[in-house]
């Protein structure tokens, strides 16, 4: 199962693009739905009540792999 390798940010610093371990790029939208399918290793998509859905990298005490810490391509 591929992981996120780097991320894209928009102007306001979101994440709008990832880059998977396979080289495949996702937007953001497209990148929820793979998580919700389970089909992203080490993210989970949140759907909160109220907002935007997003993505979220799986806890494990580790800050250098959080998607906010990832490279930029």
């Amino acid at each position: 199962m591929p992981k996120v390798k780097k991320v894209r940010k928009d102007h306001q610093g979101n994440i709008s693009h990832i880059l998977l371990s396979n080289g495949e790029t996702l937007n953001l939208n497209r990148a929820i739905k793979r998580a919700d399918q389970e089909e992203i290793d080490g993210v989970s998509a949140v759907h909160p009540k109220t907002g935007k859905p997003y993505l979220r990298s799986d806890p494990d005490g580790k800050k250098k792999n959080n998607l906010e810490n990832l490279p930029e391509f």
